[in-house]
């Protein structure tokens, strides 16, 4: 905002020109997140741009990074799944 102040306040300056500054409102820029695992309560952050929402699903753990074959591909699809770094 700093940037924007500074140019607004230079073409200001120069009197010539009708200046304003127009409110801009993102609504990515305040989001609510919580997450909670078997009833633990964990700190997160959103990412930028990261939607607002409610998802509740199971967890489950994927060994080899995810990159094996699995056995039951719904169940992963309707999980978070957790990769294992092992």
């Amino acid at each position: 905002m700093d940037t924007v102040n500074w140019l607004y306040d230079e073409v200001i300056a120069i009197g010539y020109y009708d200046v304003y500054l127009q409110e801009q409102v993102h609504s990515w820029s305040d989001s609510n997140q919580t997450l909670s695992v078997n009833g633990i309560e964990y700190d997160v952050n959103s990412a930028t741009y990261g939607p607002n929402g409610v998802v509740s699903a199971p967890v489950v753990a994927v060994n080899n990074l995810g990159c094996a074959l699995v056995s039951d591909p719904v169940f992963l699809s309707t999980s978070f799944q957790l990769m294992l770094c092992m």
